[in-house]
């Protein structure tokens, strides 16, 4: 019985991505001197409603969930989607490792909003991609090495 419980508290810790700090290795390379610039397009933006925020993470360092500890963030309104697209323009961002995190903050709270399963309820996003059905995806599975001088697009499909 104790290890059932064990279990299944493990399992709800995976599913809602409360399973302590990320470790990346890419995170933790040396930077190379210089900067670039990012743009990011958005997708899947479903409605007209809130704020779209996208924030750039040079490390781990409140990854996903806290945009205050993010190098840098911007927001756009919503609305301003033309068919549910919106682009993001970071344009002095140091070379090496980044990661995107996008939200589409529905209700103004400029947070995720989870139900009481901690399953999401707006939609969010994050480079390259990655499959993130089971909570916050491993910074490295998002990460894209920037070069210095470069101009990198990418795109961020919300889910």
């Amino acid at each position: 019985m104790k290890t059932r419980i064990i279990a299944c508290a493990i399992a709800m810790a995976a599913l809602t991505g409360c399973v302590g700090p990320q470790i990346s290795e890419r995170a933790a390379e040396a930077r190379p001197d210089g900067q670039g610039s990012v743009e990011v397009l958005v997708k899947g933006v479903a409605s007209d409603v809130g704020t779209v925020y996208g924030s750039i993470y040079l490390s781990t360092e409140g990854f996903p969930e806290d945009k205050e500890l993010a190098f840098t963030y911007q927001s756009a309104a919503a609305a301003s989607a033309k068919d549910g697209a919106i682009v993001l323009d970071f344009p002095s961002i140091p070379a090496g490792w980044f990661v995107v995190a996008v939200l589409h903050d529905e209700d103004g709270d400029e947070e995720l909003t989870v139900n009481a399963l901690g399953i999401p309820k707006e939609d969010y996003g994050f480079s390259r991609n990655p499959d993130s059905v089971f909570g916050t995806p491993p910074f490295d599975d998002a990460a894209i090495f920037l070069n210095p001088g470069a101009s990198e697009r990418i795109t961020v499909t919300l889910q």
